[in-house]
């Protein structure tokens, strides 16, 4: 549930804003790309970064979304790497029952309808399950997504979460780029760029649970909806080459000398002027928040 600008105020120790601080870069042989774009709001009470605080919220496209809506779902999910059962609970429920601390699963589809739910059900909260799309369709996440652990979810294709989405798990993770089997059982969460120019876009309802982490890494990633992980991490990071620090201060570590080279597309495959814009809420009241 959204809480309203006092009730959040209300409960922060400490609020940073930053204006009009747009940063820059140069991509080689294209276009220059805003860095960051604030139209939103974000709130954190420790280590809050580029945070801009109460301007209007804003709508934009930012996603190279062609995802098949007729593929009701994850469809074709086969277990790679650990322990787990893929249940189909009824027409409209997927259970995945996980029973080793990591799991690797490669599906030619994930996605989720308005009136779906798709559950992990993890031996710990500390458990992560990495779900690797190999179709050619970009994942739309319209319904609910629970996990009492970490739920990764790479789509080089691009993942869109809906204004009816409804996540509620221990962290979350989406992303374009890819890991190899071996790294992710071995704990070396180091992501290659798989040359994607899609972007992660939020409109719905994401949360962690205390301590947990929402991570977003794409070309461009969008958030217009809300973020919350109290007492956790938010990360909204353009990059291909990188790695998940789950343990350090920084979430995610851009791989030194790792450029973007390929700006991040639209709905009507034009190239984007930014790669994250926030016109959405984050809340991550005693955590922290990475724009990177």
């Amino acid at each position: 549930m959204t809480k309203n600008k006092a009730e959040i105020l209300s409960n922060l120790d400490f609020l940073s804003t930053l204006h009009g601080q747009d940063e820059s870069i140069d991509i080689p042989r294209k276009k220059q790309l805003v860095r960051t774009k604030f139209q939103g709001n974000i709130f954190a009470t420790t280590n809050l970064r580029h945070a801009y605080v109460f301007a209007p919220l804003a709508t934009m496209a930012g996603v190279l979304l062609v995802s098949n809506p007729a593929e009701a779902l994850p469809m074709q999910g086969t277990v790679a790497q650990g322990g787990a059962q893929i249940v189909n609970t009824s027409a409209q429920r997927l259970d995945i029952l996980q029973t080793s601390t990591k799991a690797v699963i490669d599906w030619r589809s994930f996605n989720i309808d308005a009136d779906e739910h798709v559950n992990f059900d993890q031996p710990t909260t500390g458990s992560i399950t990495l779900n690797r799309v190999t179709g050619d369709n970009a994942s739309t996440i319209a319904g609910r997504l629970t996990a009492n652990g970490n739920v990764w979810l790479i789509n080089q294709n691009g993942v869109m979460f809906t204004s009816t989405a409804q996540v509620d798990v221990g962290g979350l993770l989406a992303t374009t780029s890819d890991i190899t089997n071996n790294d992710f059982m071995a704990g070396n969460y180091t992501f290659q760029d798989t040359g994607s120019q899609a972007t992660i876009v939020n409109y719905g309802e994401i949360t962690a649970a205390e301590g947990g982490l929402v991570a977003f890494v794409a070309p461009g990633v969008e958030n217009h909806g809300v973020i919350t992980a109290q007492l956790g991490k938010v990360a909204m990071a353009g990059a291909n080459n990188y790695t998940v620090d789950l343990y350090g201060d920084g979430l995610i570590q851009i791989a030194a000398g790792s450029t973007l080279t390929q700006a991040g597309l639209n709905a009507s495959g034009e190239e984007l002027d930014h790669i994250i814009l926030n016109s959405g809420q984050i809340i991550a009241d005693g955590g922290s928040i990475q724009l990177t």
